[in-house]
């Protein structure tokens, strides 16, 4: 699919699940009552960490080179990709980072439920605890030595490593994103 670094890109769809960004207030849209009953499984990260790789992430560095040209190149025309798209090579921008910044749903806002409380997972995955915390679920869904790749890699792991240290640039994501540092105990910087 374009704006993929490599051919690791995966994607979870259900019959309830359209695609694997969906807030808990969908589910609860289309299974009413009954989504309290389901175990909640969800992603958690350091907010300066997720925004820097939502930043340099493939997708974000791809450009029509046609009207529509990222969409029929998803499509399965992809061998057409030179034709269709460009991909520009990632840069640091500070004012286009802080830009996406205040468009992005908080984790928070993926939790959030109807009444406007947040339903916190009953699972959390985070960078340390994704091989294990996947490992536990998996063998209570009876899947056996199940052992998951690292994929959707940024395209600047480097670059993240070193902004993620910025003091300045962590407060000005912190203030976009104030309820995410609260609920889930973050401290300023990642790893701190």
């Amino acid at each position: 699919m374009p704006g993929q670094a490599s051919d690791d890109n995966f994607e979870i769809r259900g019959p309830i699940t359209p695609h694997k960004h969906v807030t808990v207030r969908f589910y609860e849209t289309m299974l009413g009552h009954r989504a309290a009953d389901f175990l909640l499984i969800g992603g958690l990260r350091h907010p300066l960490d997720r925004m820097l790789s939502l930043y340099y992430y493939p997708g974000n560095w791809i450009k029509d080179r046609i009207i529509g040209g990222k969409r029929l190149s998803a499509r399965g025309l992809h061998r057409l990709d030179p034709l269709l798209i460009r991909r520009e090579t990632p840069y640091w921008d500070e004012s286009r980072f802080l830009r996406m910044v205040a468009e992005k749903p908080t984790m928070s806002d993926f939790y959030r439920r109807a009444d406007g409380s947040v339903r916190l997972p009953d699972v959390r995955l985070t960078a340390s605890t994704m091989t294990t915390a996947t490992r536990t679920i998996a063998q209570h869904l009876g899947i056996d030595d199940l052992r998951i790749p690292h994929i959707n890699r940024s395209l600047r792991p480097g670059e993240v490593a070193r902004l993620s240290k910025s003091r300045e640039l962590a407060e000005l994501v912190a203030t976009a994103h104030a309820e995410d540092y609260n609920l889930f105990d973050y401290s300023l910087l990642p790893g701190n």
